[in-house]
């Protein structure tokens, strides 16, 4: 049989100190029901996402405010992505009317607001997706709204532009950068499809990676589990025990046994690791007859002996974030300066140790109740005391910087030594977001697909014609050709690509924009939340031969 969970304890009584405190007043009671139902009733509205991301992700989209420049049918798609999970506010600038093309491509107008401000009538439809959000707009020139109230974007958690010429960008990226506020530039022409995210420095402590090791450390066993594992004896158990014992003590015992006959300390290779397969198979009960019992714990064991057996040490990729510089000077950074006390910290824990901070949670795996939980109970216990270790660190960083101690809580701790193995760090480039750079854009082509390096020629050169009047035929092809120039870029698909936007008259296709929003919004909700590892930093997308293609700055 599977580990089975133990049920809830029954309350201890002598918990409870009196009567009174018990039998609160009627009033109180009934506020604590209606608190009780709002938080059911959220946890059943946002389920799925709860499951994704978290009660931590989720707060941090409650908390979110964002702005949408131009309420296009691509960038009303984006907020309707956003909308639905449960994003705190969000503004729509736009100084247009709808016009008949809207109607025909922006699902978040209709009739009525056909020559009325696109700002207000896609706002008000936005709002009837969820109640539990803020909507508000402006019926104004984004970049005449940045320059007569700046606070309005300075208050902002991300900024997303779209149908942004060159010129208005640069002011708006300029004047984003210095904030540290994200910018997510999303577009769709026609079948294609641009997003660029715009960052100066994002951090993610919750990666959640696919196919991670787990941190059994079984090649430096701490002193709880050595003892665990030394008062255990396989040969002297009955059939029902040996068929549950959990596959982590077959894998520490049988890697005693090779270490006994080889006189190596630990599996260097294949081969080595093969010999403990052997020796695993062969430790496996027979019945009278000779033959194999079933024995799944055993089989478990030989599915995990090459990820088991991996070496401990800290990724290369976490001891390049160690010997970050923001770590000696965490304060530096606007938004991000506790992950630079616990990195500052953790490489204090590194410098003593050797290693990371143990995650502390163990794989499910074939075994009774009682010893899984044993083990768990010895892994989650080695967990706390790494990470009180790394509190003690953090507390000494914060009286050096004069800081309260409460500047880092004990749960931001917790949750940082349990992802330390896997954090990212993601910077942006100045010099790409205030100037066009040949050699950046010609960078970023050359590691495209020639089909999707000429749909970000054909973006880029769109954009920087300034006037939209121009934006024909003729205006186009001509900024392609300076472009490719500049570049060295030789196809001839741009061209082909510019006949097909024409088709549309540089129009959007509301399936394109559908598409477009909804991964432009799961990049947005990923820079919101800190976790998972958003787009760095180019995405193209081909509607004609349906692939996607990225590329970094």
């Amino acid at each position: 049989m599977k580990r089975k969970e133990l049920s809830s304890p029954d309350t201890d009584e002598s918990m409870i100190s009196n009567h009174t405190v018990i039998q609160q007043p009627e009033k109180m009671s009934r506020m604590q029901v209606e608190v009780d139902t709002t938080i059911n009733k959220k946890s059943d509205k946002y389920d799925r996402q709860l499951r994704l991301w978290g009660e931590n992700g989720q707060k941090c989209l409650e908390n979110a405010n964002i702005l949408l420049l131009n309420a296009t049918a691509t960038g009303t798609e984006i907020l309707k992505c956003l909308v639905l999970p449960g994003i705190g506010r969000y503004t729509i600038i736009d100084n247009t009317t709808v016009n008949q093309t809207d109607l025909g491509n922006n699902f978040f107008l209709n009739v009525e607001s056909l020559g009325k401000s696109k700002a207000k009538y896609s706002c008000k439809l936005l709002q009837e997706l969820n109640e539990d959000c803020i909507g508000s707009h402006y019926t104004e020139d984004p970049i005449d709204l940045l320059e007569r109230d700046p606070a309005i974007f300075k208050n902002a958690s991300l900024v997303i532009a779209s149908r942004m010429n060159q010129h208005d960008l640069n002011k708006l990226k300029q004047f984003l950068w210095s904030c540290e506020i994200p910018l997510v530039i999303c577009d769709s022409y026609g079948v294609f499809g641009s997003l660029n995210i715009n960052v100066k420095e994002h951090v993610i402590i919750e990666v959640h990676p696919d196919n991670a090791l787990e941190d059994l450390r079984l090649d430096m066993p701490f002193t709880k589990l050595k003892h665990y594992m030394e008062n255990i004896n396989l040969t002297a158990m009955d059939k029902l025990e040996h068929s549950h014992t959990p596959y982590l003590v077959i894998l520490y015992k049988y890697l005693l046994i090779w270490r006994n006959e080889t006189g190596q300390d630990w599996p260097a290779n294949y081969k080595e690791k093969c010999q403990i397969k052997e020796l695993i198979r062969n430790g496996v009960l027979k019945n009278e007859h000779g033959v194999n019992e079933v024995e799944e714990n055993f089989d478990e064991a030989l599915q995990n002996v090459n990820s088991a057996f991996s070496k401990t040490k800290v990724p290369n990729d976490i001891e390049v974030v160690l010997e970050d510089s923001m770590a000696n000077h965490p304060l530096e950074s606007k938004n991000n300066s506790v992950f630079w006390i616990l990195v500052r910290a953790l490489k204090e824990f590194v410098k003593d140790h050797g290693i990371l901070p143990l995650r502390g949670n163990l794989p499910d795996m074939f075994s009774d109740s009682k010893r899984y939980i044993e083990l768990q109970t010895i892994y989650k216990e080695k967990a706390e005391a790494d990470a009180e270790i790394v509190v003690g660190h953090v507390q000494e960083i914060l009286r050096d910087l004069q800081l309260a101690n409460d500047y880092v809580s004990m749960e931001q701790v917790k949750l940082f030594c349990k992802n330390a193995a896997f954090l990212k760090v993601i910077r942006g480039d100045y010099k790409s977001n205030t100037v066009k750079d040949s050699e950046k854009i010609k960078s970023v082509i050359d590691t495209m697909s020639d089909s999707h390096a000429a749909i970000y020629l054909l973006f880029d050169a769109i954009s920087s014609l300034n006037n939209t009047e121009e934006r024909d035929e003729k205006h186009v092809k001509a900024a392609i050709t300076k472009l490719q120039g500049e570049v060295k870029f030789e196809s001839d698909l741009p061209f082909k690509y510019v006949e097909e936007v024409l088709r549309c008259d540089l129009h959007e296709l509301h399936a394109i924009a559908s598409i477009m929003g909804g991964i432009a919004a799961q990049e947005v909700i990923k820079v919101i939340t800190k976790q998972f590892v958003p787009c760095n930093n180019t995405f193209i997308y081909n509607g004609i031969d349906m692939t996607t293609g990225s590329a970094v700055f």
